[in-house]
């Protein structure tokens, strides 16, 4: 997760325009969160993992179906987002980069501790 968020920041930047945007750099970026995004969830999600100094609370656990579906969810966004910033439409990538955003909100809002 600490990856995904270093490159959805540099992202955030652009969309919020505190940074000048760049192309290249922003489909580097959406590239690398959608190629992340796609690593086996199960790989950070074992017994015990809830109970550390992680942000994973123990809904993961007891709703292993709907965490599975809100992955799913990140990932086919993450890959719309990765296509659109190929396009360089600004206006475009903004507004994926919205939908990215929400599917992120969706599992931090079940599956994070607070």
């Amino acid at each position: 997760m600490f990856l995904i968020t270093q490159h959805f920041g540099r992202m955030a930047a652009m969309v919020e325009e505190n940074v000048p945007y760049n192309q290249e750099v922003f489909a580097k970026n959406a590239m690398l969160v959608q190629t992340l995004s796609r690593f086996p969830w199960e790989a950070s999600i074992v017994p015990g993992t809830d109970s550390r100094d992680i942000t994973l609370n123990s809904e993961v656990f007891m709703k292993p179906a709907e965490f599975k579906e809100v992955a799913q969810n990140f990932e086919t966004q993450t890959a719309k987002l990765a296509s659109v910033a190929q396009s360089g439409y600004f206006t475009g990538i903004k507004a994926h980069f919205g939908q990215v955003c929400k599917s992120c909100k969706a599992c931090h809002t079940h599956f994070r501790s607070k």
